[in-house]
């Protein structure tokens, strides 16, 4: 039988809290390129996420990210409108990168995370719930 103190408890606790499924809370659930990494990166520092399902919506919401920022890549290198047979047509990639955009958008909304985090101690009230200030 060990002997267990009520200093251990709490370390236990605070282990379980920062683990899940053997890593990290703070790393994401999947490979992530560079602009879904910083999307993760700045929402995990502001936000708690407990639930697998945030975590895992977390982690779509990044990966759009990823195939946003490839798209817009492929699109400044081709160009927004593309010669053919017919004429200049709009490039097809515009369109995949606004829907994912827009899936972006749309799931940030719902994983509640369009509001101003909130704060540890006093400060100024927020610009914007985009971070845009006064123009």
């Amino acid at each position: 039988m060990t002997d267990t103190t009520a200093k251990d408890k709490p370390a236990r606790k605070l282990a379980q809290l920062h683990m899940i499924d053997g890593r990290s809370k703070t790393s994401p659930p999947c490979t992530l390129g560079e602009a879904g990494q910083d999307l993760w990166n700045r929402i995990v520092s502001s936000y708690d996420f407990s639930d697998a399902g945030g975590v895992e919506l977390l982690a779509q919401i990044c990966q759009a990210a990823d195939r946003a920022a490839n798209l817009r890549r492929q699109i400044d290198e081709t160009g927004e409108l593309i010669h053919t047979r017919a004429g200049l047509k709009d490039n097809p990639g515009l369109k995949h990168e606004i829907a994912a955009r827009s899936f972006i958008a749309r799931s940030l909304i719902r994983l509640g995370l369009n509001c101003e985090p909130l704060r540890a101690g006093p400060g100024r009230p927020g610009t914007g719930g985009l971070g845009i200030g006064s123009w």
